[in-house]
């Protein structure tokens, strides 16, 4: 239910990039994680020799232009590579075994380096810095209360019950730039997916809106009569939808909507406009 800890926090000798890369290894949705291991080394071998993050989809369903969650359907990435020439099968057995050798390494200098700062106080941070202490789970859903208040018959009271058409949330997970204050990741008992990201004001959501693509928008009404811009834009896994709120206090929060198989105006007709909004 937790976002994932910040391993930079832990080991200050490891950029804050590798936390990008073991964000998407341990995201909570096992779609949003690598596709497979070699892809997994290849991101953090790139984090920890560069200092960079490594490389995200330009058109990710839900989290457009790095608007600080974690990549979804990482299995359309190709960060690994593969010749175009016939060489893949015969590098196919010497690839896989590097890359369990690397994932090996990468853990085992990470784990070394995290215990060795636990046993250590004091080491952990830099000078000057503070940690946070630990947030429960009864803690995040209340600081996420006033989000649920604004859509009481839409979002779950709390991390054991459900909201509308079965959904259930966990909290999004939160790159360091990211824009919102609270987000939820919700899934629905069709499979409708959704993220509801809360902004500190309406100001916020409006810089962000302007750092987005040209797009296709409309103006629709939900089921309780609240105005809402609808913009569509096209993901590496298909079409999804950005949902603003026009008027206040709704304005602070965006919604991101992605239903695999299904068109924008399906999911305008057959969930926006019947949704608890």
């Amino acid at each position: 239910m937790q976002p994932v800890p910040w391993i930079s926090e832990l080991a200050p000798g490891l950029s804050v990039a590798v936390d990008t890369a073991f964000e998407r290894a341990l995201a909570k949705n096992p779609d949003h994680r690598y596709a497979h291991c070699a892809e997994m080394v290849t991101a953090i071998a790139h984090a920890v020799t560069t200092g960079a993050a490594p490389t995200q989809p330009s058109a990710d369903p839900r989290a457009p232009l790095g608007h600080g969650t974690a990549p979804p359907h990482s299995h359309a990435l190709d960060i690994g590579g593969r010749s175009a020439h016939g060489g893949a099968r015969r590098g196919r057995t010497a690839w896989i075994a590097a890359a369990v050798v690397g994932v090996a390494a990468v853990l085992a200098v990470v784990a070394t380096v995290v215990l060795t700062n636990r046993n250590e106080p004091g080491t952990g941070h830099a000078p000057g810095t503070t940690t946070a202490a630990p947030t429960t789970t009864a803690d995040a859903w209340a600081a996420a209360r006033p989000t649920i208040a604004m859509f009481p018959d839409l979002l779950p009271a709390g991390p054991d019950s459900a909201g509308y058409r079965d959904l259930r949330c966990s909290f999004a997970t939160k790159n360091p730039d990211a824009m919102w204050d609270t987000g939820f990741s919700c899934t629905d008992r069709e499979n409708l997916e959704l993220q509801v990201l809360s902004h500190p004001d309406t100001e916020t959501v409006g810089q962000f809106v302007a750092t987005l693509p040209a797009d296709t928008s409309q103006q629709v009404r939900s089921r309780y009569g609240r105005p809402l811009t609808v913009r569509s834009f096209q993901g590496t896994t298909g079409p999804w939808l950005l949902v603003q709120f026009d008027a206040a206090p709704h304005s602070t929060v965006l919604l991101q909507v992605y239903w695999k198989g299904h068109t924008h105006q399906e999911m305008i007709d057959e969930w926006l406009t019947s949704a608890p909004l």
